[in-house]
């Protein structure tokens, strides 16, 4: 009886999703339908993955042994976690889907080595709820999205989870210990579930604030430090251990405190290891960045430095840090058109679009750069060449598409609103263009002030720019 309740109150989720089209931001890309699971929680409200719903248009819930949907709409989505709340919008039917419909209850626990769970949801290939049984064969960080510096805690199971079963619930004993997320691609059985320790997280800020606004992070990138002859390099006292900073981003949190050739031995006065690891209950061990994306935007962290042969201790109040290059479909999808060269921001999901997912046809020049970017101020944008409309003005230039543009008449690029003012503020003259590898793109000022105009109508574009 308590698993049929269980099954009941799993749901399937039904959405259009219009995604943007980073290459050509003032269109949208063709509409995609598509189908995963979710569950009721408290406050009459579902939990889903976010890739399920992100950018739908339309979206529909079904409950288990009914062939009634009933319309949803998202209140709250973040990508990093890849989680999202919905609220059935449904005025006549919405009232009679709540009905006998109870949320399931959750657990703060985090499942161990060899736990046996179970995995609710529906995939492709049949309309009929499905149930998997698996273990759990490790539990350990990683990257949720394409952002190499965000990594979450996750427990990977052997339990099936196929296209469809996205954000259905992963049982133990009749409680929430998880929500399915996706599997690899390149082997069978394998799959992940996030904690619930990450859901509460997601909730308890949505509670709070009302949205998410993401998870803490120090912003330093660290070498690790098991070479004796490094730990000696740096002067360190036998038995300590930590790992050697080697860049603090300008908009972290401990920026101006924590310094490049810094040792960050602990947090909180957990120790690190030189391979970066702290300890996780009893024999387990888990990055240490674990430490720092469980806490809330605002809360404070102890860091342990070891600088110049001393040990010192700092205080950070603890803030998320926006992505120099965005990793998901957060990205904004905004463009400048001038003399029939589009820019946009640099992005992922532009780098995927426009190159494939594993980037195989773009220029080794742009590999390089996103590899190598960092951030050297607060509002910094890569700013790309996405495609050139061609045109007699522009001619000849069309093959540079994909280059990163670094100045315009000798001023450096901030980013694409920055890079629309330079451009407005120039009436006369010559515009020069530089991009990497020394590219120049020379234009007559009021040539292009000309053609504009013709350029944007000629290939059904609305304006100049979507910037506000």
């Amino acid at each position: 009886h308590s698993f049929s309740v269980t099954m009941s109150t799993t749901l399937a989720v039904f959405a259009s999703l219009c995604c943007p089209d980073y290459e050509r931001p003032w269109q949208m890309r063709n509409r995609e339908d598509v189908s995963g699971s979710g569950f009721v929680i408290q406050g009459r409200r579902i939990l889903t993955n976010a890739h399920c719903v992100e950018h739908a248009t339309f979206i529909t819930v079904r409950k288990y042994g009914s062939s009634e949907k009933v319309t949803a709409t998202v209140v709250c989505i973040s990508f990093d976690c890849d989680l999202a709340i919905l609220e059935v919008t449904d005025e006549e039917g919405g009232e009679a889907f709540w009905k006998d419909l109870k949320p399931l209850q959750l657990t703060s626990a985090i499942p161990h080595l060899q736990d046996e769970v179970l995995v609710a949801g529906y995939p492709v290939g049949g309309d009929n709820i499905s149930v998997t049984r698996g273990i759990v064969s490790r539990i350990e960080p990683i990257e949720y999205t394409e952002n190499e510096e965000v990594r979450l805690l996750a427990v990977q199971i052997d339990a099936a989870v196929n296209s469809g079963n996205s954000g259905g619930p992963c049982f133990k004993d009749n409680k929430v210990i998880g929500i399915a997320f996706q599997g690899l691609d390149d082997a069978d059985g394998i799959s992940y579930i996030i904690p619930m320790t990450i859901v509460h997280h997601f909730l308890t800020e949505f509670e709070e604030k009302g949205t998410f606004g993401g998870f803490c992070s120090l912003g330093l990138q660290v070498q690790f430090m098991e070479n004796k002859q490094l730990r000696k390099a740096y002067k360190m006292p036998k038995n300590t251990s930590g790992v050697l900073v080697r860049f603090v981003d300008p908009v972290s949190c401990v920026h101006g405190l924590v310094k490049m050739g810094d040792v960050l031995l602990a947090i909180d006065d957990v120790k690190i290891s030189n391979d970066g690891s702290v300890r996780f209950r009893k024999r387990e061990l888990i990055d240490y960045q674990h430490l720092v994306t469980q806490k809330f935007p605002g809360s404070t962290c102890k860091l342990s430095i070891f600088r110049d042969g001393n040990q010192i201790e700092i205080e950070a109040s603890l803030k998320p840090i926006p992505e120099l290059i965005p990793a998901t479909g957060a990205a904004p999808a905004l463009y400048v058109c001038w003399g029939g060269l589009v820019f946009v921001p640099m992005s992922l999901p532009y780098l995927f679009e426009a190159f494939g997912d594993d980037m195989e046809d773009a220029p080794v020049s742009l590999v390089g750069e996103v590899a190598r970017a960092r951030r050297s101020f607060a509002d910094q944008q890569l700013v790309v060449l996405a495609c050139v409309l061609v045109d007699e003005i522009n001619y000849g230039y069309e093959d540079e598409e994909g280059r990163i543009l670094k100045k315009v008449n000798g001023e450096d690029v901030i980013n694409l609103k920055h890079l629309l003012k330079l451009l407005q503020d120039i009436q006369s003259g010559v515009i020069t263009f530089e991009f990497d590898e020394n590219i120049v793109l020379v234009f007559d000022a009021e040539e292009v002030l000309k053609k504009n105009q013709k350029i944007l109508k000629s290939h059904k574009i609305p304006a100049l720019t979507n910037i506000i």
